[in-house]
């Protein structure tokens, strides 16, 4: 039987395309098929790796926040230790005869260093230096127990403020919580021991924390001369609350970023205000105090705050105002908020028939700080864009 060979060569030919295709093809299949179960494989080990990576991340922050309340609870172990040691300095002061302890005697203390005699009539600065003295020779002859407390007050805010892992808000109300047990003796000693070279320390946390927020202003020797005028305790107290009132109104108006111009009025019975007003526009604080005898006080009794007013009358209310925002932009935070030759103060008063009023402008190409919300740091004040 002969054998065509051309014709095998061609069936050879036909045979080997067409199997050839076929296994190209097939081969082809099983290729994406396994790049399929690659894909397949390669997301079931990232949904794997992360789950893991979720639970690591999970029990990271479990033990990072179990770590936190371990510090805290140490830290409120440590702030009782501290706070137990505080008020064992406090509880030192003891009167020669042994009578009176503790808060008790030092209310005493301070009062008989509030009967020193101070007259004064320089300027708010220079009474303040005086006062400072004289509070220096004071300390001198009570020293072992006042640097002591004081020690001890330092130690226990500087504890708190240094604190890791409590947050402002926090360490705020702790000192809150400090501040709320001193009594007004303590805050004047306090002001005074910051204006001296052995308290400014102390000074940063006091400004921190807002620690002489509600010093009662009026007992202070630097106003003593117009303290002295005022008739009773009753009408003093009524001036420190309306001091205390007015440095709020301040801090609002100043705080305030959502108006061009923001007001403040406080209403003292029918007749006294306080308006108090910012503008943006030029950084200018204004503070108006008037009287207008239009208003009639017929059925309404008179106010110790209106006695005070009227027994200091418009002149030395500008006097004694005046005195106060010295001590509210310079002294009250030791010199570190407010550059004095930055802050231009004007002020003048009118009276006609039925109004008399106070006028007080406050200008400046820096921001006007009086406290420690409105900056992040007192050393770095931002400028302001100059207006005038």
């Amino acid at each position: 039987m002969m054998i065509d060979n051309n014709l095998l060569g061609t069936f050879g030919d036909f045979v080997g395309g067409v199997l050839g295709t076929f296994l190209t093809f097939y081969g082809m299949i099983l290729m994406i098929h396994t790049f399929q179960n690659q894909i397949e494989s390669n997301d079931l080990t990232q949904t794997t790796n992360q789950k893991l990576l979720g639970t690591t991340l999970q029990n990271s922050k479990l033990v990072f926040e179990q770590y936190k309340l371990q510090k805290r609870q140490l830290f409120d172990s440590q702030f009782n230790s501290f706070l137990i040691l505080y008020n064992n300095a406090v509880e030192t002061y003891r009167s020669p005869d042994g009578k009176l302890k503790g808060r008790e005697y030092l209310d005493k203390l301070v009062e008989s260093f509030l009967n020193e005699n101070f007259t004064n009539n320089a300027t708010y600065e220079k009474r303040v230096d005086a006062a400072t003295k004289l509070y220096e020779e004071f300390y001198a002859t009570n020293r072992e127990k006042m640097s002591t407390h004081f020690r001890m007050l330092y130690q226990l805010v500087h504890f708190i403020s240094n604190a890791q892992y409590i947050d402002n808000e926090m360490k705020v109300n702790y000192v809150k919580a400090i501040r709320g047990s001193m009594n007004e003796a303590e805050m004047i000693f306090l002001r005074y021991n910051c204006l001296c070279p052995f308290g400014r320390k102390m000074q940063q946390h006091v400004n921190e924390f807002n620690m002489l927020k509600h010093l009662p202003i009026m007992k202070l020797f630097e106003l003593k001369k117009w303290a002295d005028l005022i008739e009773s305790p009753k009408q003093t107290t009524a001036l420190n609350t309306m001091f205390i009132e007015l440095r709020k109104r301040i801090c609002i108006v100043l705080l305030d970023s959502s108006h061009n111009v923001r007001t403040e009025t406080m209403a003292y019975g029918k007749q006294w205000s306080i308006t108090v007003t910012f503008r943006a526009a030029d950084n200018t604080l204004l503070v108006k105090i008037q009287k207008d005898i239009k208003n009639s006080r017929r059925g309404t009794a008179i106010l110790n705050i209106e006695k005070a007013f009227e027994i200091l009358d418009i002149d030395n209310l500008e006097g004694l105002f005046y005195d106060y925002f010295r001590e509210l932009f310079f002294i009250s935070n030791f010199n570190v908020y407010n550059r004095k030759d930055r802050i231009r103060i004007s002020h003048c008063r009118k009276r006609n028939k039925n109004i008399s009023k106070i006028r007080f402008m406050f200008r400046s190409d820096y921001p006007l700080i009086v406290s420690q919300r409105q900056i992040s740091s007192p050393q770095e004040q931002t400028q302001t864009t100059n207006l005038n």
